[in-house]
């Protein structure tokens, strides 16, 4: 089962997400800010991270650059999943617009971890999402 760690200030985007990811098959595991998320990433380790863009206390940019400069997560592949269209990402993000399109969110999702699996070659866990 993929892990994912989703990342937004708002409750009621990530209520909404995380179930669909669980419905899914998907691991879910939330925090509010890239603070909290930060810290949970290091000891969740996850196959895929989800993040907005807006949020306090730290934005995602900065989010994502901490991420990159970690040894252990900058191979984790991110989604910015944001309303802001236009957004300059780091190199190598995936952008997701949040549109309320769950049809489009779960593609993406999708499309990412298949490309984190051919990037390592194989797949070492056992069991994969539906």
């Amino acid at each position: 089962m993929y892990s994912i760690l989703l990342v937004d200030d708002d409750l009621d985007v990530v209520e909404i997400y995380a179930e669909f990811l669980e419905q899914l098959g998907y691991s879910v595991t939330s925090a509010p800010d890239g603070e909290k998320a930060l810290a949970l990433a290091a000891v969740l380790k996850p196959d895929l991270i989800i993040t907005d863009f807006s949020m306090p206390r730290m934005n995602g940019l900065e989010f994502c650059r901490r991420i990159r400069a970690d040894e252990q997560l900058r191979k984790v592949p991110i989604i910015v999943h944001s309303g802001e269209v236009g957004l300059l990402l780091p190199r190598g993000e995936s952008f997701l617009a949040k549109t309320g399109d769950l049809r489009a969110f779960k593609a993406v999702v999708a499309r990412v971890l298949l490309a984190r699996i051919d990037h390592r070659g194989r797949d070492h866990r056992v069991g994969t999402h539906r």
